[in-house]
């Protein structure tokens, strides 16, 4: 249990236990937020005033002579552990939702006090159906999506489920492997389908193959020493491929040229032939761990660029190494798609509606591009960057 889960939790006991009538109010709570989650305000039992502003956070007001919880204060007041005080106020008050006769009500319910975090009402009609998951597999979904988030280096998935569930086979389960990737969708925003969703954050058959390959004046500072081995294999014209193992322990790269990532194996190739002015770093596509790992060890003054085809999948994989370490647009910024408009391909459905749901971000850092996309109805490969005329980029 976290810090502030203990603060919680041993603040509502204390109070609980002094005033009876808190229990009776932190009830009437949970069951006016199951009846509706967006409630501004709320009638309480009558109970000591001081007691009930303690307990509620100051967030009580008196209305006719009656105490009132402002729950839109207490939101407020609360910010992003709401969630958390309302879970730990379920456990401490010993609430139990009460039962509708539908089980997939009764599962919602359950859901919703039990797993904090999780906007449990998208997922509710498939919940209310005869087929929906049992509880114990949505439970271990949002513990595999949690752990996810974070985890700290690429693993098996075998690996993974031992050390969440002490059964190395619990993640062969596809339902559980599913529901995961959609719990970990809701928690991050990313559209990535479920295969590359999960390498993206580390779930990978072969952990000793999350890789990066890099080209370039490089050196980095791992266990106390400035390697330059990369750097002389630059100077020998060769790429170098660094593994995780290289990787785990790097704490600060510095490239003598501003740092290029490219999306594509091919271009990066080819540009590597280029002798370009560039430190250049192959995402293989979404960047997984490693490539993820080595952008974040870039010194905070490194100039970054990425170059990737202009659909919404190649601007979302520039928004993931942005949020790693700022970067600029390069040979891919509406600019240079309006003056390669010849060379480029109609924007399929698919794309389409992608680009759609990126717009419904109003964070991400390259909506010019996906608004260029969806007025024009085009979109430009990599790979036919080189054919085209000169770009501003």
């Amino acid at each position: 249990m976290t810090p502030q889960e203990e603060t919680f939790r041993a603040g509502q006991l204390k109070l609980l236990a002094q005033s009876p009538v808190l229990k009776s109010a932190s009830h009437s709570l949970l069951r006016c937020l199951l009846r509706n989650p967006e409630a501004k305000t709320l009638s309480l039992p009558q109970g000591p005033p001081e007691t009930l502003a303690n307990f509620f956070l100051n967030c009580v007001i008196r209305r006719n002579g009656r105490p009132v919880l402002d729950l839109t204060k207490l939101r407020l007041t609360l910010g992003g552990a709401f969630d958390l005080w309302l879970d730990i106020l379920r456990e401490t008050s010993g609430f139990t939702p009460p039962e509708t006769g539908h089980p997939g009500e009764e599962l919602y319910h359950r859901l919703r006090f039990a797993v904090p975090g999780i906007d449990w009402q998208e997922f509710r009609p498939e919940l209310s159906r005869r087929d929906a998951p049992d509880y114990s597999l949505l439970l271990d979904a949002w513990k595999t999506a949690q752990y996810l988030m974070d985890a700290p280096e690429p693993a098996a998935p075998a690996e993974i489920s031992a050390g969440l569930f002490r059964d190395s086979k619990r993640l062969k389960n596809t339902q559980l492997l599913s529901w995961s990737c959609r719990l970990l969708r809701q928690l991050t925003g990313s559209q990535l389908p479920d295969g590359l969703l999960l390498e993206h954050y580390g779930m990978t058959s072969n952990p000793t193959a999350s890789t990066a390959a890099v080209f370039g004046p490089v050196i980095y500072h791992s266990r106390g020493q400035d390697l330059d081995w990369i750097k002389t294999l630059f100077g020998m014209r060769q790429s170098a491929m660094l593994s995780w193992d290289n990787l785990k322990d790097i704490d600060r790269l510095e490239s003598e040229f501003p740092v290029l990532t490219i999306e594509n194996e091919s271009v990066f190739n080819r540009t590597m032939k280029q002798n370009p002015d560039f430190t250049l770093v192959y995402t293989a596509g979404f960047p997984g761990k490693a490539v993820r790992k080595l952008i974040a060890c870039l010194s905070p003054n490194t100039v970054l660029r990425h170059w990737g085809d202009s659909d919404p999948e190649g601007y979302e994989i520039a928004a993931v190494l942005h949020r790693i370490h700022p970067l600029s647009l390069y040979r891919c910024t509406s600019e240079d798609l309006e003056a390669h408009k010849s060379f480029c391909q109609p924007l399929p459905e698919n794309k389409r509606r992608r680009a759609e749901k990126l717009l419904e971000k109003p964070d991400f850092p390259f909506r010019r591009e996906i608004e260029w996309l969806l007025r024009s109805g085009l979109w430009l490969e990599q790979e036919n960057f080189t054919s085209a005329p000169p770009a501003s980029g």
